[in-house]
């Protein structure tokens, strides 16, 4: 995927799920919640790619400990995927639309 492409999936992902993916307590983001809620970036890990023991793993640990399971694109936009995940774990969702436009400009991307 293309950093436009990644950019644009997270973003219409992120506006249309609408809630944080969080563990039960709300403080811990998952990868895979419940409900079928994910985070930024579970939401571009492949169902096959997926496994129960990334959870607890921060973004960078992910990178390192799961990158054969992961798409090859994941490392060339490790800073674009870890903004992306900021913008989730750290905001609330109220603010993802104008911080995703921030992102956006950031990485010379258009935001749609």
């Amino acid at each position: 995927m293309t950093p436009q492409e990644i950019f644009d999936k997270v973003a219409t992902h992120l506006l249309t799920q609408n809630a944080k993916s969080q563990d039960l307590l709300g403080g811990t983001c998952l990868y895979r919640g419940s409900k079928g809620l994910t985070c930024a970036v579970g939401c571009l890990i492949s169902d096959e790619a997926y496994a129960k023991g990334m959870e607890g793993s921060a973004f960078t640990n992910l990178m390192e400990v799961w990158s054969m399971r992961l798409p090859v694109w994941f490392p060339a936009n490790q800073q674009l995927l870890a903004a992306l995940q900021r913008c989730h774990d750290s905001l609330d969702v109220d603010h993802w639309r104008s911080r995703l436009a921030e992102i956006a400009d950031d990485f010379g991307l258009e935001f749609k």
